[in-house]
Formats: C-alpha cells, sequence, structure tokens
C-alpha cells in the first residue's frame, strides 16, 4: 500500500518539501507497476521536465532494484559446496 501523507498536514519540513516529497513518493511508486520497458516513457510524461524529480526517481528505482538483488538466493558464487 503506498505511503500517504496530507501536504500541508503534520510532518517534518515546510510544506512544499512535503509537496515534493509526495510527487516523488506518487511517481515511484508507479513507476514501480510500470514494466521496465515501459517504464522510461511513463517516467518522461510524469516528470514532464522536472530534471531533479526524474534523477531522482531514477536513483530510487535503480536502489530498489540493487535491494531486490542483494536479497535473492542463492548469491551466485555462494551456492552451498560438498
Amino acid at each position: 500500500m503506498p505511503h500517504t501523507v496530507e501536504p500541508d498536514g503534520p510532518g517534518p519540513g515546510p510544506p512544499g518539501e512535503r509537496r515534493r516529497h509526495m510527487r516523488l513518493r506518487a511517481v515511484f511508486d508507479t513507476a514501480l507497476q510500470h514494466a521496465p520497458a515501459a517504464r522510461e516513457r511513463y517516467l518522461d510524461e510524469a516528470c514532464a521536465g522536472d530534471d531533479e524529480l526524474l534523477q531522482q526517481v531514477k536513483r530510487l528505482l535503480a536502489a530498489h532494484a540493487e535491494a531486490r538483488t542483494f536479497l535473492e538466493w542463492p548469491r551466485p558464487g555462494l551456492e552451498d559446496k560438498p
């Protein structure tokens, strides 16, 4: 379930920062729902020329993918050996 925060409700930082975080989270969450092949087109549309937002979302997606592969088992080269 996506995390939600009221744009001007309680929370750290000024309302503008909270709105920015909400936008970042919404684009990231939706990007995860797209197949990798369609993700780039979605990001271009969702970020609509906001290069900073685009780069932030791409960094989150890369970290998410890295975290998933980190948790995969068995790890290549670490299989049980007799």
